[in-house]
């Protein structure tokens, strides 16, 4: 039986008639049927806690690279002779996302400054690593680039998971932390 009516057939509409080609990426794919005595999903539950347990692992390391880089911009910026005059719209723009006016002294503009910045430079980096899929596709790139990809796309969820303790930190505590 034919989805559409043999009129779409007849008059050659490539583009509603079923495709025999074969599968796109995006095309549903059939499961793979369970081999017999394993229960079903397994394999899943490990994976998904192993992701866990990798994004957990990386967002400690990455937690404290960013922190040892933050450092290092933060003495950057304020040695540089343009930072008297950046201070000023870094208040205020720390000001126009609710922070109070007494966390905008020149040490919070500059710590919130150069989180900016390192925040910025990693996602630069996860993105890069992620370039090559998305200019070449899945299957133009090698087992390399699709690694690559994994891993930046993983990193970028190690430094969300370091942000948001963070910020958490800083909500209870809300010193320098």
């Amino acid at each position: 039986e034919q989805p559409w009516p043999a009129a779409v057939y007849s008059e050659g509409c490539s583009l509603l008639a079923p495709s025999t080609s074969r599968p796109s990426a995006f095309s549903p794919r059939r499961a793979p049927s369970p081999r017999p005595g394993r229960p079903r999903g397994g394999s899943r539950r490990r994976r998904r806690v192993s992701v866990c347990i990798f994004a957990l692992f990386a967002a400690v390391i990455t937690g404290v690279v960013a922190e040892i880089v933050l450092q290092k911009v933060i003495d950057f910026c304020r040695e540089a002779t343009w930072w008297p005059r950046a201070a000023p719209v870094q208040k205020v723009l720390m000001q126009n996302f609710g922070y109070p006016e007494e966390a905008c002294d020149n040490e919070g503009c500059l710590d919130c400054y150069a989180y900016v910045l390192v925040m910025c430079g990693h996602h630069v980096i996860c993105g890069s690593m992620m370039l090559p899929v998305v200019i070449y596709g899945w299957e133009g790139v090698g087992s390399m680039c699709h690694s690559m990809l994994l891993v930046g796309a993983m990193m970028d969820v190690a430094i969300d998971v370091y942000h948001e303790f963070k910020m958490a930190c800083r909500l209870f505590f809300f010193e320098k932390v």
